[in-house]
């Protein structure tokens, strides 16, 4: 471009100095015809010039700004990785819980169907029940069974259900809970 900036002043000036020299108007006027074309080309080039940089400013901050969303986005899927493995765990953990209740359930079950087949004879008089609360067996004892009322003393009947039920139970691997209660009388 510099060039051609000193073209276009040379050409201007052999203009000048063929003009003091004698040369026809003709030639001097197509000299700085060519000298305008020449101005004309130049600040066109200038302009593509200007516009060519402006363009690669933009690109350059469009890259950057890629750049930039690449970077989060490969923070953000760390943090996403971090967050599948975290969950994974989690659902192992919750995997792990939901088979061991399965699996109490499944023994609870079996140990209530074992209960009621060995206390059958007592299901089918109304003297026991077998009732399934909280995650464990309950066995009742139906009041009318064990004392009369306003009496401390276990009837006979009572006292064969009691020992049939420590019978069955004596053997049983899981904790037993003896509970009670007193009338007011």
């Amino acid at each position: 471009m510099a060039r051609l900036g000193r073209g276009v002043w040379g050409v201007g000036l052999a203009g000048l100095l063929l003009a003091g020299c004698g040369v026809s108007k003709q030639i001097v006027a197509e000299k700085d015809a060519a000298l305008a074309a020449c101005q004309k080309g130049l600040e066109a080039c200038q302009a593509q010039r200007d516009a060519a940089r402006a363009e690669a400013d933009r690109l350059k901050a469009d890259l950057s700004g890629a750049r930039a969303a690449a970077d989060k986005a490969q923070g953000d899927l760390g943090a996403c990785r971090k967050d599948a493995t975290g969950l994974k765990a989690e659902l192992d953990r919750c995997r792990a819980d939901a088979e061991a209740a399965k699996r109490r359930a499944e023994e609870l079950e079996r140990r209530e169907a074992e209960l009621r087949e060995k206390l059958k004879a007592e299901i089918e008089a109304k003297n026991v029940e077998i009732e399934r609360l909280k995650g464990r067996l309950e066995v009742r004892v139906l009041d009318g069974i064990l004392f009369p009322s306003g009496s401390a003393d276990i009837l006979p009947e009572g006292k064969a259900v009691l020992d049939r039920i420590a019978e069955v139970l004596k053997n049983d691997r899981g904790l037993v809970r003896v509970e009670g209660h007193t009338d007011n009388v």
